[in-house]
This record gives structure tokens, sequence and C-alpha cells, in this order.
């Protein structure tokens, strides 16, 4: 707008009446502000919104909010309880450091890292489920709770679980051969010859995969000869071999004489 043309719109709006003056002004800040005249409420919350001022309603939403547990403390489905307050209310007052009853205490142990210890998680889990816990006499929860929590503590323990895998005990396998000629030499100081052992089977390109190394009958045999023959190396073979010497006695000989008087 040109300094000329500005300054007869200025000279033209004090000629209006003060009321069609306030109109038009609130025209211009509705337009500015992209809304409608008639609502004024939008308008409001607008200007709030960009002087960062909040409403009374929108305090009172953000405020509980404030004061939830975190994420990993509470279960994210909406209507399920925090499963901490829940064992709080129907679990620690028999399963704490002081009571120690059935030898657990769960007021302890931090449920963010049910990793820790699964066997614990996993053992409550099992009494949640089938409802054994609490026991009767007891306040118990409702099963919509119990079924929360559980899942809530399923969930946990599955993540734990993808973060640190555990692959499980080794398979229990026989030595191959270099294994075994390398146990002999660390227990015994001897060194044989690999050739006194079977060949390996091979899995994978690998000669000591715990699935190719079976123990047979034949195998068993073929191990025994080369324990003997170690067993000789390291004690050394002795000189003279024990021979039996027989004693024979006439069958008509009294039971009450003695030899030596014979």
């Amino acid at each position: 707008m040109t300094g000329l043309n500005a300054a007869v719109l200025t000279r033209r709006l004090r000629q209006l009446s003060p009321a069609l003056v306030l109109g038009l002004a609130g025209g211009l800040a509705a337009i500015a502000y992209d809304v409608p005249l008639h609502a004024a409420p939008q308008a409001r919350s607008v200007a709030e919104r960009s002087t960062g001022a909040q409403t009374p309603a929108a305090e009172a939403r953000q405020a509980p909010s404030a004061g939830r547990r975190p994420a990993s403390d509470a279960v994210t489905t909406a209507g399920e309880p925090a499963p901490r307050a829940v064992l709080q209310r129907y679990c620690f007052a028999c399963h704490n450091q002081r009571t120690l009853t059935a030898g657990l205490a769960l007021d302890v142990l931090d449920m963010t890292r049910a990793g820790e210890h699964p066997e614990v998680w996993e053992a409550v889990i099992r009494k949640l489920r089938t409802g054994a816990m609490p026991p009767a006499g007891r306040p118990r929860p409702d099963a919509a709770t119990y079924d929360a929590v559980v899942a809530w503590l399923e969930t946990a323990l599955d993540r734990a679980a993808l973060d640190r895998p555990d692959p499980g005990r080794p398979t229990l396998h026989r030595l191959n051969r270099t294994e075994y000629r390398n146990a002999i030499r660390d227990l015994l100081a001897v060194d044989i010859d690999a050739a006194l052992l079977p060949a390996d089977n091979a899995a994978y390109g690998f000669d000591n995969n715990a699935d190719a190394l079976t123990l047979s009958s034949a195998l068993t045999e073929r191990y025994l000869g080369a324990a003997a023959r170690i067993a000789e190396t390291a004690l050394g073979r002795p000189r003279g071999m024990p021979a039996p010497e027989p004693f024979f006695v006439p069958t008509d000989r009294d039971q009450g004489t003695r030899i030596s008087d014979a």
C-alpha cells in the first residue's frame, strides 16, 4: 500500500463511527490470523499458542502426564495398571526384604531390568497366570489386572532375551584327534601319533563340530587301544611279568593233617 492510499484510508476511518472502526479492526485481526469472525474462542486459543500461554483446560489435560510413571514402569495399553503398583498393593506385604516369604523379595527388584533376574519373574508369571498368588483369603486383583501384569512381564523378558540371547549349553561331544593329542601332552607330557586315532568327520568345514563327532563301538575300541599305548609310553614297560605257580594237593589228603608235618 502506497503512502497516499494509507493516508486516505486513515482519514476515512476517522470519519466512521467508533463501533464500525472496532468492527473493522476485529475483521482485520481475524483476517491476519486466518480465522472467521464468529470463531472468537478459536482466535483466542491461537493467540495463546503463539504466546506460549495455555488455557486451564489444557493445563488440566497435561497435569496428569507429569505425575505418570515412566513408560518402562507402566503398561502402554490404555486402561491397564502399572505393574509395580499392582505388585506393591498385592505382593509386597509378604514378599519383601524384611519378611522374605518363600525366600522372595520383590520390593528390591527393578522391574525395568527384569532380564537381570529372569528366573524370579518367570516364577512370578506362573503364579499370576494360574491365579495361585495372592493366596486365598488375601485381596486379589481382577482378571484384567492379572492379564495386564503378566503380559507386561512377558514382554519385558522377551525384550531382554532379544538384547542378550542365551545360546544354551554346548553339546557334549568327544575330542577330535588334535584335541585328544593336545590333552595327552598337557596331562602326561607325552607326544603321541595322531594316526593312532581314527579320522574325524568334518561338518561345515570344521572337524570339531559336535554334531559330527559321534562315538561308535569301533571308535571306542580305537580309543581304548590308543589309551593302552599311551599308558605304556607314560609309565614304561615292566621288565618281568608275574607268572602263576600252581600247587597241587592230593585228593586223599586228610583235612586235619598239616602239610608241613607230612
